[in-house]
Order: structure tokens, then sequence, then C-alpha cells
């Protein structure tokens, strides 16, 4: 057919030098091809495919202080850093623990942190008048934004952590301190963020679980605090009663809690009565880094409980039955 166009096709042997000739400029590197180029359409590729399109993680909130904040810290063995570690493709661990706060901020705070899953709610009877102001007013004309997803697709928050009250059991002379009875309804505020059909937050299948506040090692806080003797700010006393409130939260709310408090105190007891403690500190040394926060085996036992409770109360949320 070239006759027709007035084409006549070079001979093969000149083919093959332009060949051979473009194959060596090549290599040479008089003719390069951009690795970006390359990367830039195997994305393209990628992202226009639905066999590769990411599924994002449930999320696990973690809601506390400076307690839970440290739950993070590798040089401790943070216990959410291990729960993180354990469900590596199958959730998320969210750290929401702030230091210096108590039960009242972290009721304001966590309603900036908690998926919107309804139209906001137009009445307020499960809310004690005293916490009222605290609930963030809402235009009943607004959207909400989620419908119970975190930002990302398919990202629900399948369990809260409600980890609080070592500032709330401060001496009521000090910054941030609370009664127990301004604790008890703050943390049944909390819950009913989750739990009232009313909220703008109403999430029934989320799962919450209570962790009561660690004892104080008041002789290790007055070795870092020199000051404390003089000015102390928190008893182990005080801070036990708080304990007690927590757990007695979970029953009224009907949620499961761990006695981290009683955990701790019963071992530091078994251990001196063995022998196997450390006489300088009452051996809370044995749990707490600094007479209030989890040192490496106050943070693996926190951890062990907390897959114990899953194992007893929520078996389905253990890695080995979630998707990876």
């Amino acid at each position: 057919m070239s006759r027709y166009f007035g084409f006549k096709p070079p001979p093969l042997v000149y083919v093959l030098i332009l060949a051979v000739a473009t194959i060596g400029s090549y290599y040479a590197g008089s003719i390069s091809i951009s690795p970006n180029i390359i990367m830039q359409t195997s994305a393209l590729t990628l992202s226009q495919s639905d066999g590769y399109r990411f599924r994002n993680y449930d999320t696990l909130l973690a809601l506390g202080d400076s307690v839970t904040q440290r739950g993070y810290d590798p040089n401790t063995g943070g216990f959410l850093a291990r729960l993180a570690d354990l469900y590596q493709r199958q959730m998320d661990i969210m750290n929401r623990g702030l230091s210096g706060y108590n039960s009242l901020r972290a009721l304001k705070i966590v309603q900036t942190i908690l998926p919107k899953t309804r139209p906001p709610f137009t009445k307020r009877s499960a809310f004690p008048p005293a916490l009222s102001q605290w609930i963030r007013p809402t235009s009943t004309a607004s959207m909400w934004q989620h419908r119970g997803i975190l930002p990302g697709d398919e990202k629900r928050l399948q369990m809260l952590f409600i980890f609080i009250g070592a500032n709330d059991a401060r001496l009521p002379s000090k910054t941030d301190s609370s009664t127990l009875e301004e604790y008890q309804a703050n943390l049944h505020a909390i819950i009913s963020l989750l739990r009232d059909p009313d909220s703008e937050y109403y999430s029934p299948k989320t799962r919450i679980l209570i962790i009561t506040p660690p004892p104080i090692g008041e002789l290790m806080i007055q070795s870092y605090t020199p000051t404390f003797a003089a000015d102390p700010f928190v008893f182990n006393n005080r801070t036990r009663l708080f304990a007690e409130m927590a757990k007695q939260v979970a029953r009224e709310a009907g949620v499961p809690s761990i006695d981290l408090y009683s955990e701790i105190e019963n071992r530091v007891r078994e251990e001196q009565a063995t022998g196997t403690w450390s006489s300088t500190y009452d051996g809370y040394d044995n749990y707490l880094v600094d007479g209030v926060h989890l040192n490496n085996k106050g943070n693996m036992l926190l951890f062990n409980l907390i897959i114990t409770t899953f194992q007893a109360v929520w078996p389905e949320m253990l890695p080995k039955t979630l998707p990876s």
C-alpha cells in the first residue's frame, strides 16, 4: 500500500541500525526517562483502581489526664503504645490524655472530639442542671458532619476509655480539684453523650470502659517535689475515694470498669508482706515512676487488665477476631 502514498519503506538494515543507536544512547545517558513520570503514572493507576482503595480503621479513644497522655511514652512502655502495636492494621488508638485536666475539662473537650451521629438534641434532661452550661449549644437548623464516623470513610468509634480522676482527687484548696459529687456528675455526663438518645453524639454501640485513677506514692512525690511535705496537693487516701466513685459510676451506668487503684495497691501490700518491695518508697516505685504516673511495670499491668477485660466482656474486639 505504501506506493499509493508515495512512501517507500527503508531497508531492514536501516531499521536495525536505528534501533541499536537508540538503545545505546539510552544506556549512555543521552536519553533519559524521568523516574518521577513512572512514579506519577503508577500512583495515578493505583489511586484510580478500586482494588487499591485503603480501608480506614475504627478507633479506640482514650480520654484522660497526664496518666493517659503518657500512655504513648515508649520509655515507660506506655499501655496505649502497647495497644497500638497490638492492633496494627486493625484499629487506631487515639490518645486524648491531657496533662492537668480534670473530669469537667474532659467533659468540655470530648465534645470537640466525638463524631456527631444525629441532628442536635433539643432536650437535655439527662444532664444535671449544674452541667447544662457545659453541654455545647447548637442550632437545631444545623446539620451534623460525620453521622457517627470520625473524619475518614468508615472510621467509627468502637471504644471509649474514661481514665480520669487523678487531678479531681487533688486537695480542695488546689486547682482542678473536684468534690466527689462533681466528679460523679461529670463522669455520668460524659457517658450520657454516647448513651442518651437525645444527644447529638448518641452511639449506643460504642463500648465504654472506666479506669480508676492509680494510687499515689506520697514518699515518691516528696522526693520529686521537695515542697510536698510542707504544702501537699494530694493524698493517697483521698485518691482512693475517687477510685471508689469511678467504680460506682460504672455500676450505675452499666459499663465495665478496671479498678487500677486496688490492683496496684493490693500488689504493693503483698510485696510488702513478702519482703519484695522497696522500703524507700513503700513499694510504690515498683509501679509508679514519680508517685503519680505509671512506670513500665505499671503500664504492663494496665495493658494486661485491659486485654483481660476484652476477653471477658468484648471478645469480639480481640485482635484475632478483627479484620486486618
